[in-house]
């Protein structure tokens, strides 16, 4: 059995002088607003495995409400996600992500090597 979760997520640029995205901290001329490290990228991803697996998404399990969130790592997010996934026997096959910056960033190829770490997928099915 397949299924197909499909994730999106927006934060609004704010002062600052770095991004978080798949886990890297990217030098950057403005920052993300959020309230846990507004990892975009991350967020997306985390929603698309919890709409495939029918549970919702980031919102419901780590709300902005909740100052527990406040800063909080998106990995923790996305690793969380990835159990619930174990729990119910279902594991991901492939992963298409797809990042739109108001602004070029040339290199993100520093992400690939941790999403390959969280999501324990091969390579090759990491697009």
């Amino acid at each position: 059995m397949f299924r197909i979760g499909t994730g999106f997520d927006v934060h609004a640029f704010k002062p600052g002088n770095r991004i978080n995205l798949c886990g890297i901290e990217i030098p950057f001329d403005k920052g993300l607003a959020g309230h846990s490290d507004a990892d975009v990228a991350l967020h997306a991803l985390t929603d698309a495995i919890l709409g495939a697996l029918a549970l919702g998404d980031i919102g419901v399990h780590f709300p902005d409400s909740d100052d527990k969130w406040k800063g909080a790592d998106s990995t923790l997010f996305l690793s969380w996600s990835l159990d619930q996934a174990k729990q119910m026997n279902l594991k991901l096959s492939n992963i298409d992500l797809t990042i739109n910056l108001d602004k070029a960033y040339k290199d993100l190829s520093s992400i690939k090597p941790v999403s390959y770490t969280h999501l324990t997928l091969p390579t090759k099915r990491i697009v």
